[in-house]
């Protein structure tokens, strides 16, 4: 099992780090974009300097512009409901709890993926009630309801999976697990994670669920830490730390690195400080995708994605409790945040949101590969790709506001594209743009 990061060196490092020295170090290897070490890491984390706050923001923004051309991927996250809650209320029905859990997800989904949705993240149920069983059935549902529409990428936020579940997931290409872990800091973690206590054994387990996810061969996963303790500082280093332990005994580490704040808890962070971890973490792990959700009712920031955040997510649909409550005619509500998410990226971050699973596939998972950063991941045929999608999701669902918003922000990337590009998608953006054709 593998060792907790040791606190008392991070400790260390959060009390030690920080000298003009290593703040000059890190903000050169921050603009090589090969990634920081921990105590640099520390060093920029821990800076009152406004100045040098400013620089780390500048670099986090040319980073996320090398690695996906100043775009941003959106998911929808889902709370699902328990398998029984969705049974119908008759004597005689022949529906088991899983069969219905299964066709209540399906519809739910296609809705989604009907309204131009590229991802979608399932919460399960905390009781463990859904599992790999479900999953797979969804999967298979879906790709026979959705032959002629892209079925939605599928993400899993869940408790921990047993072993045998994670395996037939990771065997059926369904991979893409989410680690969130409450807090790094055992004597702080009943205070993160909730009301009931959780054990020794419990703590380590979380802690090793992540190698286990990998070693079942899920190459995708996201690993994240909510920052509701009083050392948030602490809880970065920690995660990162934990990755670092991932790609050394696997080659390769999470996918994607999520943060939140606990907005329930009393030392929640600002959005201020939210925005300069995001800019740090996207400095000291520009080999993976920096993941902060959208609003700050589920503990992020619409600003972070001018601080280098490459996948945030829209505001969580309640499938649950709109199942519970009979209210399933709220699932529009999600084509109402995504279009109104689309127009603030555009018109107040000018950042292109990215709704090609294509291009969100391609997003490299090593940083090796310097080419691939110095052409930009999401130029070339990226680049296409993506602003098609998004015109095809302008016509058929963007309100007139967000169509208006879009203008100048497709004509921007339109004059970038080279003439064999422009011709390709006159077509297609012709409309919008009042291009001829």
């Amino acid at each position: 099992m593998p060792d907790n990061p040791d606190t008392q060196d991070i400790s260390a490092l959060l009390l030690t780090g920080f000298s003009a020295i290593n703040i000059r170090d890190a903000l050169e290897s921050a603009a090589d974009m090969r990634g920081l070490s921990l105590q640099h890491t520390a060093a920029l984390l821990c800076t009152d300097d406004e100045n040098i706050k400013d620089r780390i923001y500048d670099l986090a923004r040319s980073v996320r512009w090398a690695l996906t051309g100043n775009r941003v991927f959106l998911h929808q996250p889902v709370r699902c409901p328990v398998p029984d809650a969705c049974v119908p209320k008759t004597a005689d029905t022949p529906h088991s709890p899983a069969a219905s859990w299964v066709q209540s997800m399906k519809q739910a989904v296609s809705h989604f993926a009907g309204g131009g949705v590229p991802i979608v993240t399932l919460h399960l149920p905390p009781d463990g009630s859904v599992g790999a069983d479900h999953l797979l059935q969804l999967k298979h549902h879906l790709c026979d309801k959705l032959p002629a529409t892209p079925v939605p990428l599928l993400r899993i936020d869940s408790p921990p999976l047993p072993e045998s579940d994670i395996n037939r997931l990771a065997a059926a290409n369904l991979p893409r697990i989410i680690h969130i872990q409450p807090s790094y800091d055992r004597s702080n973690v009943n205070t993160t994670a909730g009301s009931r206590s959780m054990t020794d054994s419990e703590f380590n387990a979380l802690l090793h669920y992540p190698h286990k996810v990998i070693a079942a061969g899920a190459r995708r996963m996201t690993l994240g830490v909510r920052l509701g303790s009083d050392r948030p500082e602490f809880e970065i280093l920690s995660l990162l730390a934990h990755n670092n332990q991932l790609k050394q005994e696997f080659g390769h580490g999470a996918r994607a690195i999520h943060i939140e704040t606990c907005t329930r808890h009393q030392t929640a962070l600002s959005k201020e400080a939210l925005c300069h971890f995001t800019a740090v973490l996207t400095l000291a792990a520009p080999d993976s995708i920096i993941s902060v959700p959208f609003t700050e009712d589920e503990g992020g920031t619409p600003e972070a994605v001018d601080y280098g955040a490459t996948f945030i997510g829209l505001p969580t649909y309640d499938h649950a409790a709109a199942v519970v409550q009979g209210k399933k005619k709220e699932q529009s509500a999600v084509h109402k945040n995504m279009d109104s998410t689309i127009r603030v990226l555009l018109g107040s971050y000018a950042v292109v949101p990215a709704l090609c699973i294509q291009c969100y596939q391609q997003t490299p998972c090593k940083i090796d590969c310097r080419h691939q950063m110095d052409e930009g991941i999401m130029h070339g045929e990226c680049a296409t790709n993506n602003l098609r999608q998004l015109a095809v999701y302008l016509h058929k669902h963007g309100s007139a506001a967000t169509r208006k918003t879009a203008q100048n922000a497709l004509l921007r990337e339109f004059a970038c594209l080279d003439g064999a590009q422009q011709i390709a998608l006159r077509p297609v953006l012709s409309s919008l743009l009042s291009l001829p054709v």
